[in-house]
C-alpha cells in the first residue's frame, strides 16, 4: 500500500533507523512510543512530500541525504 496520511514509516539512514508518523497537522512534534522516538511530519514538509505514494524498500532523498523505507504500518 502506498504511503498516505496516518502512515507510520520506519526509515533508515547512515546505519540509524527512526520513525516518521505522517499526519495532516502537528508537524514538528515528537512522540516517545514504547521507547521509540517518533517524529510527526505533514505531507507539506520536505520529508513528508517525498514519502507520499512511496512503498516499502523505496528510497527517498531530502536535500543531500538519502533514506531507505524499511517498513510502513
Amino acid at each position: 500500500t502506498p504511503i498516505a496520511i496516518t502512515a507510520l514509516v520506519e526509515l533508515s539512514s547512515d546505519e540509524k533507523n527512526f520513525w516518521i508518523f505522517l499526519l495532516p497537522k502537528g508537524g514538528g512534534l515528537n512522540l516517545n512510543f514504547e521507547g521509540q522516538f517518533v517524529q510527526i511530519v505533514t505531507p507539506e514538509s520536505p520529508i513528508g512530500s517525498q514519502l507520499v505514494g512511496k512503498l516499502n524498500d523505496d528510497e527517498i532523498q531530502v536535500g543531500p541525504k538519502k533514506y531507505n523505507i524499511v517498513q510502513v504500518i
